[in-house]
């Protein structure tokens, strides 16, 4: 097969594959409830583009939103697989008014596609799509066997996901998973993600007395709920960030020496990460940073309320005080178990305190030194040269179902430019970066059947 050929076939489609991804963009695929008529005709319009390139194609029905699934064999024997995963479904357009354009329908403007689902993840997921077209006008055959999943409620949080991958496991089989969602970084390099951190989340609530009381009366003779809720936060993370609950670092895996690698070569700026935070001063190293960013786990106390809190003052004491939290979890945590630790530090030291649970989300981590992971790396550079491969994204999303549930090892290479504002309006795809996310799937493709 000729990568050359594929590669120019890519560069003498441009326009027609424009136009594709605005017919795409045209579908107010929104993932929520009321718009189940959109997501369909969307999934039909996908479905059918991939059956014309020969792919065998099903909806995944589920209690939530369908999933498309489609498959192609290749002609060579014991060919790799790779599962392509990307979302059709997009965010509500609203508010209107900071829209420049119409939400749904596509404008360019200075080389870059407005419009909802441009870049989050219409443009996205349909690059892998037309890297498996070029190969099939140029050779008549793909490199490897191809798959894709196509979630309809990605912007929902995917409720029925893990249902789907345990209900399809065997068809969803695959060397790899491989998935290009999110914009690069601000430098214009694409980071190369091999996992991403768990979530736990819960609110804290203290109730001391059925009502506030008269702080000379009562100051000093009841519980104070806030202090009790600042002293009980206090007890559970300390000012440096580290966790003090117990056990909480016991499942913790730390950087190994090939990580390590991958993190001496990631860009570090101090000053920039300053201004990009908005503090005055950043002291961490590049190492301290990463191990922090990969592979520990955080406990954020994400808001408190409690007692008065308008103008001038109120001599009460407060009756009641409640805090919300999310930790982000780190392989090998299980959220399960964390949350059995949070409850029994909570008992422990202010029993007073109610436990609300929140959701949770497992880790999920990939072995960046796999062969596969390597070539799939050395692929993404050879269209990005400034990629930059890292261990694992501070981010949280459902990749655990590929990793825990499927077995699958997955891989992360978003192809949205920085400034693409998804989630809110005058979402925009940089038309090269949707280009180069063509040119990029195909070597991977190439690559891969090299392994």
């Amino acid at each position: 097969m000729s990568i050359e050929k594929v590669h120019a076939h890519i560069d003498s489609k441009v326009e027609e594959d424009i136009e594709l991804l605005k017919k795409l963009v045209r579908y107010p695929s929104i993932a929520s409830e009321g718009h189940s008529d959109d997501i369909r005709a969307c999934a039909k319009e996908i479905m059918t583009y991939l059956e014309g390139l020969g792919f065998k194609t099903e909806l995944f029905e589920t209690p939530t939103q369908p999933y498309i699934y489609a498959e192609r064999k290749c002609n060579k024997a014991n060919a790799k697989t790779i599962l392509f995963y990307g979302h059709y479904d997009v965010q509500p357009a609203e508010p209107l008014a900071p829209w420049k354009t119409p939400p749904f329908e596509p404008t360019i403007i200075n080389g870059r596609m407005f419009g909802r689902g441009t870049a989050d993840n219409k443009g996205q997921f349909l690059a892998h799509i037309l890297a498996v077209r070029s190969f099939l006008d140029v050779e008549g055959d793909l490199p490897v066997n191809v798959k894709f999943i196509i979630d309809g409620e990605e912007e929902n949080g995917s409720p029925s996901m893990r249902q789907m991958v345990e209900e399809h496991k065997d068809k969803l089989n695959a060397d790899i998973v491989y998935f290009s969602d999110g914009p690069v970084q601000a430098s214009g390099a694409p980071e190369i993600k091999h996992g991403f951190r768990g979530m736990l989340s819960f609110q804290i609530n203290i109730k001391t007395a059925e009502h506030e009381n008269h702080s000379g009366r009562a100051g000093g003779l009841i519980p104070n709920a806030v202090i009790m809720m600042s002293n009980l936060i206090a007890s559970m993370v300390d000012s440096d960030n580290n966790i003090l609950i117990d056990g909480v670092y016991d499942d913790v895996v730390p950087a190994n020496d090939y990580e390590k690698q991958l993190i001496s070569q990631i860009p570090y700026d101090a000053s920039k990460l300053a201004k990009v935070y908005g503090v005055k001063e950043f002291k961490l190293t590049r190492e301290q940073f990463y191990e922090q960013f990969n592979f520990k786990p955080t406990c954020t106390c994400d808001g408190m309320s409690g007692g008065y809190t308008g103008n001038g003052s109120k001599a009460s004491v407060p009756n009641y005080a409640n805090a919300k939290f999310d930790m982000r979890l780190v392989a090998d945590m299980d959220p399960d178990d964390i949350e059995r630790k949070v409850k029994a530090h909570i008992a422990k030291h202010c029993p007073m305190a109610e436990y609300v649970p929140g959701h949770s989300t497992p880790p999920s981590k990939t072995d960046p030194s796999l062969p596969i992971c390597k070539a799939i790396c050395a692929s993404a550079k050879k269209i990005f040269p400034n990629a930059v491969p890292i261990p694992s994204s501070a981010g949280t999303c459902g990749e655990y179902v590929w990793t825990k549930i499927a077995g699958i090892p997955s891989i992360t290479v978003p192809y949205g430019n920085a400034d693409q504002t998804n989630h809110a309006a005058n979402e925009n795809l940089v038309l090269d970066f949707y280009s180069k996310g063509i040119h990029c799937s195909a070597q991977v493709l190439y690559d891969l059947s090299k392994l």
